[in-house]
């Protein structure tokens, strides 16, 4: 089963994302520092996958991974993995604006 919970979150690329997301935390300032440098010596992805990897094995069953990744491999599952990431980025936009806004008017409301 692990070997499939790996294809799945290759399908979805998990391994991009977490490697994009790294190097946005890492180097998002623009300096190579020390500790940077440091910090991806330690960062092993297949670490990270273990220790994720138990939570799909307690969530789902084979069966279910069999089907995700049927879905995955076809052409509205291709389409969905092609556009899941802007979506999200969109819908984190969305949200992180509406935080501030909804922050905003309960200081408003305090003063």
């Amino acid at each position: 089963m692990k070997d499939k919970i790996k294809e799945f979150l290759k399908l979805t690329q998990f391994y991009d994302l977490t490697k994009a997301q790294l190097s946005a935390l890492i180097d998002g300032d623009g300096e190579k520092s020390v500790l940077s440098s440091q910090f991806k010596r330690h960062f092993n992805i297949e670490e990270l996958e273990e220790r994720i990897l138990p939570f799909y094995e307690k969530n789902l069953t084979e069966s279910d991974i069999d089907e995700i990744l049927l879905f995955l491999k076809s052409p509205i599952g291709q389409t969905m993995i092609r556009v899941n990431s802007q979506i999200s980025a969109d819908i984190n936009n969305i949200t992180n604006s509406w935080f501030v806004e909804k922050y905003e008017q309960a200081i408003k409301e305090l003063q």
